[in-house]
């Protein structure tokens, strides 16, 4: 048995541990499928969301430098942590910019926010306005 086997094992045995399933019903849940099936089709892509085609955009963002394939990909998948973002997942109620509190804080609005530096603005670089805004924002 190979690392890689021993700790897919622990990891299955420590979920079962964790769902209190008892000893003897461990070989069902997972010979019948079930407890995978329902586990796959809870976790799986739901159509129409931003990160549904997310290997596609990873492979178009990594051959560049690490923090604009990270700006790029954050944004492209909008879990970038800006205002929309962290009002859509609960944490800000409202999605107004923290740098100046008039637009909604997300992509498009960086080449329009007068607390950037408008060189970049006017060179249309999301990458270094993303970074800045969150400098700005901590």
């Amino acid at each position: 048995m190979n690392d890689w086997q021993k700790r897919l094992l622990k990891t299955q045995t420590s979920l079962l541990l964790e769902n209190n399933y008892p000893k003897q019903d461990w070989k069902r849940v997972y010979t019948d499928g079930s407890e995978l099936k329902d586990a796959a089709e809870a976790g799986g892509p739901r159509r129409g969301k931003s990160w549904e085609n997310i290997a596609n955009y990873w492979k178009e963002f990594s051959r560049r430098s690490r923090k604009e394939a990270v700006a790029n990909f954050r944004l492209k998948t909008r879990h970038d942590c800006l205002a929309e973002h962290l009002k859509r997942i609960g944490i800000l109620t409202n999605s107004l910019c923290p740098i100046h509190k008039t637009d909604t804080m997300n992509r498009e609005h960086f080449l329009v926010c007068p607390g950037l530096d408008l060189i970049l603005q006017l060179g249309g670089d999301v990458c270094q306005l993303y970074w800045s805004a969150r400098e700005c924002m901590s």
